[in-house]
C-alpha cells in the first residue's frame, strides 16, 4: 500500500496486482515524492488509525477475464502450460502456490473499506487523474507512461520474455470463460458495475463447454 501523510492531500492506494500497479505506483512517488510504502507492496491492510478516517482511497481494478490471462502470462514459461490447463491447476490447487499476485481481486476488494476511486485499467490515465485532482486540482496532468515488471522490459515472475500478439479476448476458448466466471466469481460479483459477467460479444450455452464440470 502507498499512501500520502501530508495534510494538503491525505490519500491511499491499494495495489491490486496485474491491474496497472507499476504505472500508478511510479507516477504516484513522481507527483508526491512524499509518500511512502505503509505495508508491503499488495498486501490488503488499512492504514492506521485515525489516518483511514481522514484520508481519500482508491484501488486499481481490471476486467477479470483480461486479468486472469494477465495473470497466466506472468507466472507462466510460454509455451510451457496453456491458458486452460493453467486455470484447471488454479481450481485443482486454488492459489496457494503461487504467489499472491494471481489471486482474485476480491481478495483485497472484500473489506469494509467503501473505495471512493477505482482506477480502471482499462481507463488508466483518466482513472488516475480523476483520483489526483479530488484533492489537488493544481497539479497538470500528464500522460501516463506504462511501465513494465521491475524484472525489465516483458520478463515476467519466473523471468520469461512474454508477448501478446492478439487481442486478449481471442485466447478464451468456451472452456476458459466457464473457469474464469468459477475462480474469479467474487470478481464479477465486487465489480458487477464496471465489467459484464458475460464474455464480451459472446454468449456461450453452459451445455457447449463438456469439460468446465
Amino acid at each position: 500500500m502507498l499512501a500520502n501523510f501530508e495534510e494538503k492531500a491525505k490519500w491511499w492506494y491499494m495495489e491490486v496486482p496485474r491491474t496497472g500497479t507499476s504505472t500508478i505506483e511510479r507516477t504516484l512517488r513522481h507527483v508526491f515524492p512524499e509518500a511512502k510504502a505503509v505495508y508491503a507492496k499488495h498486501w490488503p491492510l488499512k492504514p492506521p488509525q485515525p489516518f483511514y478516517a481522514e484520508s481519500k482511497n482508491a484501488v486499481s481494478v481490471r476486467n477479470p477475464y483480461s486479468r486472469a490471462l494477465s495473470c497466466w502470462q506472468y507466472f507462466t514459461v510460454p509455451g510451457e502450460i496453456s491458458f486452460v490447463d493453467w486455470l484447471k491447476q488454479r481450481k485443482k490447487d486454488n492459489f496457494y502456490d503461487v504467489a499472491i499476485e494471481a489471486r482474485p481481486q476480491s481478495f483485497w476488494l472484500d473489506t469494509d473499506v467503501y473505495w471512493e476511486f477505482r482506477i480502471r485499467q482499462e481507463e488508466l490515465q483518466k482513472d488516475f487523474w480523476n483520483f489526483v485532482h479530488a484533492f489537488c486540482p493544481e497539479i497538470e496532468a500528464f500522460p501516463l507512461r506504462r511501465y513494465n515488471d521491475i524484472n525489465g522490459h516483458w520478463v515476467n515472475r519466473v523471468r520469461q520474455k512474454t508477448s501478446r500478439t492478439k487481442p486478449w479476448e481471442s485466447y478464451f476458448s468456451p472452456e476458459a470463460i466457464h473457469l474464469v466466471q468459477e475462480l474469479y466469481a467474487g470478481d464479477f460479483e465486487r465489480l458487477s458495475d464496471l465489467y459484464e459477467y458475460d464474455f464480451p460479444g459472446v454468449l456461450i450455452p453452459r451445455e457447449s463447454c463438456l469439460s468446465a464440470e
